[in-house]
């Protein structure tokens, strides 16, 4: 993968996170105090700056965009269990809280030198189970909740686009810097100045693999990246791998012939074989500028690190001659979940259930699988009794959810190859006396499109299809056309909890 194509491959969501020391204590609705900068940088510290810093929209669900926690919201109590570590799990709690007691006034969505006007709506502290929902997670499926706030546009829409949001306090007192792309996605990539790598080269005593330049800012500074051939012997040695060599890569500033830095180190195993992220084919990807501001006491970046398990945010002060890093958080990307089934879901499937004329054994449903037989971002799901001779399948669209079909110990389910955005359930067996009966249900986005229903008793056909007879030539032709039956499995199934 390119640096190019990661980046593409990246897509914007939406909001995080927090800056911060605790300031001030306020009632627990008391969202209008204004906090001052965090305390883990001298520089920064001496900046005295009371303004709320930039925030990040990291997450969407339906409606809304998400500035994701990443802790609970009750302050952390030192016991002799995390005494060890508590200040490091203290700080970036102190970070969050000073976004939550200021969340009303982050007003301003940064897109590039435009600010548009969003509002704050609610926070989600409870799934629907009445559990903490994910915290410090990036969910692939917009149903899966997380511990946030959320934020709308004024006019009461998401916006899909953007990442930084800052309060009307901060834009006053900040000017804001046009960020352009080096160089387009679909041209070759420019390398950093050939004079900036020679500089840096001599400077850390290794030679350059390779180069980028990804942004000029304010038509003043440059951002990329160099990434150095072979180890970085001078990166410290961890305790519990004491052989572990290390690579080095550079997030590089320039301002004019001025050049700053920001190191990043990588494992290095071989000549051919460098890694800072899972999956990023041995190359540096560098980090994303999603705003950019001159303070008070020098430039300021809003950056986000992506990569394909992880998504770190937090900023770039350039400020008495050092570039120095502030991260507010790292997330987790979840890949590949499932969208959970709650309660009040599963109260509802065994309600419609019941109450079905259909022949079920009146046994109660006892576990579920999802599985997903029109390729679309809504499982279907599939449950059993206890002794899996009775079933049902259901489809779910946000709370609207509906029995699609029920299956007996005679009578029981198959699939077929889902193809064109359409998928399958089946279920066949026995009718009585010489009779079978075969029906075909058509699923697409999660709806039910097409019902067709066969008796055979020997030679003879009777079919319909959405209740319209067919002939048995009909008949046939509708059956040849349909993709190959398979087995419908359930790799595990999932016992539901009293």
């Amino acid at each position: 993968m390119t640096r190019k194509q990661f980046f593409s491959f990246v897509a914007a969501s939406v909001i995080v996170a927090a800056c911060g020391s605790k300031a001030q204590k306020t009632t627990a609705g008391g969202d209008a105090t204004v906090d001052s900068l965090p305390t883990d940088t001298v520089a920064i510290v001496e900046q005295r700056d009371t303004t709320p810093p930039p925030m990040f929209l990291m997450g969407a669900d339906k409606g809304h965009m998400l500035m994701l926690y990443w802790y609970e919201p009750e302050e952390p109590v030192k016991t002799s269990d995390n005494a060890d570590y508590f200040d490091n799990m203290n700080e970036p709690w102190a970070k969050q809280d000073v976004f939550r007691r200021n969340r009303t006034l982050y007003t301003n969505l940064m897109m590039d030198t435009t600010a548009v006007r969003i509002k704050y709506v609610d926070e989600v502290l409870k799934d629907p189970d009445g559990n903490v929902p994910s915290v410090g997670e990036l969910h692939g499926r917009e149903d899966i909740p997380s511990l946030c706030a959320r934020y709308v546009g004024t006019n009461g829409q998401r916006i899909d686009e953007g990442m930084v949001i800052v309060t009307d306090q901060y834009l006053k007192t900040r000017k804001v810097l046009a960020i352009d792309l080096a160089s387009p996605f679909d041209g070759p990539e420019k390398p950093m100045p050939a004079d900036v790598v020679r500089k840096l080269e001599e400077q850390y005593g290794m030679k350059a693999q390779c180069s980028a330049m990804l942004y000029t800012i304010g038509g003043r500074y440059a951002w990329g990246t160099v990434q150095f051939k072979g180890p970085y012997e001078q990166a410290k040695r961890k305790k519990d791998y004491p052989t572990q060599r290390f690579c080095l890569a550079l997030d590089v500033l320039t301002d004019g012939d001025k050049v700053y830095c920001n190191e990043r180190i990588g494992y290095y195993e071989s000549e051919t074989e460098y890694g800072w992220n899972a999956d990023d084919e041995g190359l540096y990807m560098g980090c994303r500028i999603g705003a950019a501001f001159e303070g008070p006491r020098g430039l300021e970046l809003c950056y986000d690190h992506s990569a394909p398990e992880s998504w770190e945010i937090g900023m770039f002060y350039l400020q008495d001659g050092q570039l120095l890093q502030q991260e507010y958080t790292t997330y987790h990307c979840m890949v590949d979940e499932e969208t959970p089934v709650w309660k009040k879901d599963i109260a509802k499937m065994q309600q419609l259930y019941q109450s079905t004329d259909e022949d079920h054994g009146r046994e109660p449903l006892f576990k579920y699988y999802l599985v997903d037989l029109d390729n679309d971002a809504n499982p279907e799901i599939w449950m059993r009794d206890e002794e899996e001779e009775y079933g049902a399948l259901f489809t779910r669209n946000g709370d609207d959810i509906r029995l699609v079909a029920t299956e007996t110990p005679k009578m029981k389910f198959y699939t077929r190859q889902s193809s064109g955005g359409k998928g399958w359930i089946c279920k066949g067996g026995p009718a009585g006396g010489p009779s079978y009966y075969n029906e075909v249900i058509t699923l697409q986005n999660s709806k039910v499109v097409e019902t067709y229903c066969q008796t055979q008793v020997y030679d003879d056909v009777e079919a319909s299809l959405n209740g319209k007879d067919l002939s048995a030539q009909q008949a046939k032709a509708y059956m040849d056309k349909l993709p190959k039956s398979e087995e419908l499995k359930a790799w595990y199934w999932k016992e539901l909890s009293n």
